[in-house]
């Protein structure tokens, strides 16, 4: 057919029905059943149209969120949070409260708890129950433990709480505030009660349908007696419930409750059951099950108890590049239990690519791992790898001071073990130079450099000066004193703790490094930690530098970690110092204070009746926070070992204030334990 005839009849046929609708149009709006059908055919295509929408959003919407949590399971956060942003600026809520956990816990990025914050309070004012439990959390926290700058309010904690409603989390804090009396509440056991079991009413009905998790959290519950009475037959019951589901942690409990019973026949099929489980796990390459598994063959009393097999996951474990394997076989083979001419293994060779694998996780922005790395280096627990190829013979650390301070850091290198991992990759290369800050001596200078530096100086490692004209100049960190005695690592020796064998110091300067990589990652603990390294004047510290330990304590405190608080008052409060200031102590311990930290409490009330330079003696609130501090001591601490001191100390500055305003000032203290409550 000639492809023009057809289309001229195209275009007749196009123009006889395009007047025929146009007919038919005109004669149906004419009519009121006309127009009923062409309003209805409008409402249609409307309704069609919003319903593709609405349809094509839902799975645009579905396929962001899939991609986001998939980045996250692979610690691909800078992914992550690009595709959490195109789920903001489609509305998406839930998106808002996980883009907030990135910034508060810096995951692929520095830690911005300001920006953090921001997006929290949106998804929790637009009613998002997660967001509102953990506002509500971090008002209930003290700064030690969360460095948000929110302040330590159990008022605003419970108003969030209140907010979440069902929300199981909300439910479990508000018991417990009812339990404590704390936030204004009376202490109410039978309204805490109340609060707990709907929270086992929730997690009831999720076990019931089959959720895992919901089973094992009852399981816990029951067996705590953190908050109801313990109840090991309800315990019991939720754990098998899971264990039926092969939950591993279940399965756990289960053994190990039946074995602290003596109830060998039912601990062993736990165990057994156990052993299969991590078997499975570790076919497929999980070097944690290979260590689980090392660890259960120890278990005495057991069906399955088999040191040889202990030992050999634990080599596969090792083998795996497992982290914690590696540092216990050291340990095992320098306590003789294992040969390790047998495996061809040195413990020091073992130690060292422990580090390197920890080392690996730091340089990619893992904050745990640069935490642990600069613990590890005060307390001499490992050797640094750029000192390792210096080693002739292996040589045990043997430091009495070495423990000391072991013992100092243990709870807070447990707490750096919790710090969320963050994938931050702009980080040092292996092979560059430790990094070196610039610090100025004066005080003064460096309060300037921090109001006038650019916001990209501090995370350079530069000083405000070199921001400010461009020039970068590397500036090495104070040396270390010179010792006349080194070990064969040639790191100094401390002569005055020698036991014969000489002691290995611990590595300031590495500690340094990697604290230092923290604090620019925005680690406030990092921060803290850097600064009571220049503030130690022990003849066991070779860096002692108060300006640079204020410099660092200060950029802490900015960031609300409580402990910089209390380390700041000591120093300003310390008698005979250079930077002796007493209003400036009072300043710091107000703030530790209010976070409630007790001896902070104490020495700033000691400090406000004594006065100083730069303060008069204020006995009226030297008395309330004394009442304060009576007031917790006489509710939770009652064996307090300053109870006496506190007696004393009430008597002694009530003597100087009139019975008005003593009577002022113990309604002050009310007002402050209604806002704190008496636990504080």
């Amino acid at each position: 057919m000639n492809w023009k005839k057809s289309w001229f009849r195209f275009l007749d046929d196009f123009e006889d029905w395009r007047k025929r609708l146009k007919n038919e149009r005109g004669s149906l709006w004419m009519t009121p059943k006309g127009r009923m059908v062409m309003l209805g055919a409008v409402v249609v295509i409307v309704a069609g149209a919003v319903s593709i929408y609405q349809l094509n959003r839902y799975f645009t919407l579905k396929n962001y969120r899939a991609l986001a949590d998939l980045a996250v399971q692979n610690r691909f956060y800078e992914e992550a949070q690009a595709n959490y942003e195109k789920l903001i600026k489609m509305g998406d809520v839930p998106a808002l409260y996980e883009i907030a956990s990135l910034y508060l816990e810096g995951k692929g990025t520095k830690k911005n708890t300001v920006l953090g914050l921001e997006y929290l309070r949106k998804a929790a004012t637009a009613g998002y129950s997660p967001a509102q439990v953990r506002l509500g959390n971090l008002y209930y926290a003290s700064g030690a433990e969360v460095s948000t700058c929110v302040g330590h309010d159990y008022k605003q904690a419970y108003e969030w709480f209140m907010k979440a409603g069902n929300n199981p989390d909300a439910l479990d804090a508000i018991g417990e505030m009812y339990k404590r009396g704390l936030g204004g509440l009376n202490v109410d056991e039978s309204m805490a009660n109340s609060y707990f079991n709907r929270w086992i009413d929730i997690y009831v009905r999720r076990a019931e349908k089959g959720d895992v998790d919901a089973m094992r959290t009852l399981g816990a519950y029951f067996s705590s007696g953190s908050k109801l009475p313990v109840n090991m037959d309800k315990s019991i019951y939720w754990y098998e419930e899971a264990s039926k589901k092969r939950d591993v942690s279940s399965i756990e409990a289960l053994a190990t409750i039946f074995r602290a019973r003596n109830d060998f026949e039912k601990s062993n099929r736990y165990f057994s059951m156990l052993e299969g489980l991590y078997r499975d796990m570790a076919k497929r390459g999980d070097s944690s099950a290979m260590l689980s598994l090392s660890d259960i063959y120890r278990i005495e009393n057991t069906s399955i108890y088999d040191p040889e097999k202990s030992v050999e996951y634990l080599i596969k474990a090792a083998e795996h590049n497992n982290y914690e394997a590696k540092l216990i076989m050291a340990e095992l083979i320098e306590d003789g239990v294992v040969n390790g001419e047998e495996f061809h293994t040195d413990p020091w060779a073992l130690r060292y690519e422990a580090r390197k694998l920890r080392e690996e996780q730091a340089e990619n922005g893992d904050i745990s791992a640069m935490l642990s790395l600069g613990f590890d280096a005060l307390t001499g627990t490992l050797i640094s790898s750029d000192r390792q190829h210096q080693m002739k013979k292996p040589k045990k650390i043997n430091s009495k001071k070495a423990i000391e301070r072991a013992k100092k850091y243990e709870a807070a290198k447990e707490e750096a073990e919790m710090v969320v991992i963050a994938e931050d990759r702009h980080v040092l290369k292996q092979d560059d130079e430790p990094v070196r800050l610039n610090f100025p001596d004066d005080e003064s200078v460096t309060a300037a450099a921090q109001d006038n530096a650019p916001a990209d100086a501090y995370d350079a490692g530069i000083s405000a000066d070199e921001a400010q004209t461009g020039d970068t100049v590397a500036v090495q960190m104070p040396a270390p004193v010179s010792d006349d005695m080194t070990d064969e690592l040639g790191l100094p020796v401390d002569e005055s703790f020698l036991d014969g064998s000489g002691v290995i110091l611990p590595d300031y300067e590495e500690a340094i490094k990697w604290f230092t990589m923290a604090a620019q990652h925005g680690e406030a603990k990092a921060m803290y930690e850097l600064g009571s390294i220049y503030n130690d004047s022990s003849d066991f510290s070779k860096y002692y530098n108060p300006d640079t330990a204020v410099y660092w304590l200060k950029k802490s405190a900015d960031l609300c970690y409580e402990p910089a608080y209390m380390s700041l008052g000591m120093i300003y409060n310390t008698k005979g110092f250079a930077r002796e200031d007493a209003k400036e102590a009072q300043k710091w311990l107000t703030k530790a204070a209010m976070e409630g930290d007790h001896a902070a409490q104490k020495l700033l009330a000691e400090s406000l009746a004594k006065g100083g330079m730069g303060a008069q003696p204020d006995m009226f609130n030297a008395l309330i926070w004394t009442l304060v501090l009576k007031s917790y001591i006489g509710t939770f601490d009652t064996d307090s070992w300053y109870k006496d001191d506190i007696a004393d100390m009430e008597k002694n500055y009530s003597y100087f204030l009139t019975p008005e305003q003593i009577q002022k000032a113990s309604a002050e203290a009310d007002i402050l334990r209604s806002k704190y409550g008496s636990a504080w």
